[in-house]
């Protein structure tokens, strides 16, 4: 686990959106942030599961760079204020538990924030995918799990039960499937091995995947970054097959918006 938690050091956002924003630079503004959606966008044709996705991965984005800001502040903050307690406070305990305090935080606010950025973006296309099997499925009279082979990783079992059992292809280039598989495999790592190191051939993947500075991996803000562009394109992507779908299924004219619910 002294490994994992390695990968996840502090690094700013080299490459951020660009956005007009007369804010100060601990903020951001809320509705700059609110009308750009640079990650998935729902079609007219209104379905709920597409909506709600899109909704919760805005706000997921929205809460990892608001987090980001505040963390960065905060820790330069702490940072500053321990530099002028060493000469304000004469009692070496109290500025040894302060110190104890800002190196914690130091330590793990980062590698806690984006963790938990994986797991939820990761959650949301696991549910989306299952919702969107589901929903095919009930068009097509079957049961998702009477054809899903259940020692492939989930995302896949729903992959291959859309184009194999329902004729729906999901273009995904292999660059993106390995690296949608080292983001899963990072997340069930964290998940379910938490006292344990990152296996040795996740090791070897992200040394193939990302970039090597000192000879060292990390997984910073330019990794979650790249997991939003990752499973956003997929699912932008998913939602056309599922379009298509439903107009072959039920000659749908593009341009009438029907709703459909997941019941």
């Amino acid at each position: 686990m002294v490994y994992l938690f390695s990968l996840f050091k502090k690094e700013k956002i080299e490459k951020e959106i660009e956005k007009d924003c007369n804010c100060d630079k601990d903020f951001i503004d809320p509705y700059s942030y609110c009308i750009v959606n640079p990650y998935f966008k729902s079609s007219e044709n209104f379905s709920k599961l597409f909506s709600d996705f899109e909704n919760r991965i805005s706000s997921l984005q929205r809460y990892f760079e608001t987090n980001q800001i505040h963390i960065e502040n905060y820790l330069k903050f702490s940072k500053e204020e321990l530099n002028i307690k060493k000469k304000e406070i004469k009692n070496q305990k109290e500025l040894a538990a302060y110190g104890r305090c800002y190196f914690s935080d130091e330590e793990y606010f980062y590698e806690m924030h984006y963790l938990s950025v994986i797991l939820m973006i990761f959650s949301l296309f696991e549910t989306l995918l299952s919702d969107v099997s589901v929903d095919i499925a009930k068009s097509e009279n079957k049961w998702v799990e009477d054809h899903m082979d259940k020692s492939l990783p989930y995302i896949k079992r729903y992959l291959n039960f859309l184009e194999k059992e329902c004729n729906i292809k999901i273009p995904i280039s292999e660059d993106e499937g390995r690296k949608l598989d080292i983001i899963r495999k990072i997340r069930n790592n964290y998940l379910h091995s938490l006292e344990k190191d990152i296996p040795e051939e996740i090791q070897e993947e992200l040394k193939k995947l990302m970039d090597l500075e000192d000879n060292k991996i990390k997984v910073n803000a330019d990794f979650i970054l790249m997991a939003f562009q990752i499973i956003g394109g997929i699912a932008q992507r998913l939602e056309n097959s599922y379009w298509e779908y439903k107009k072959n299924k039920y000659k749908i004219k593009w341009g009438l918006v029907l709703i459909f619910y997941f019941n």
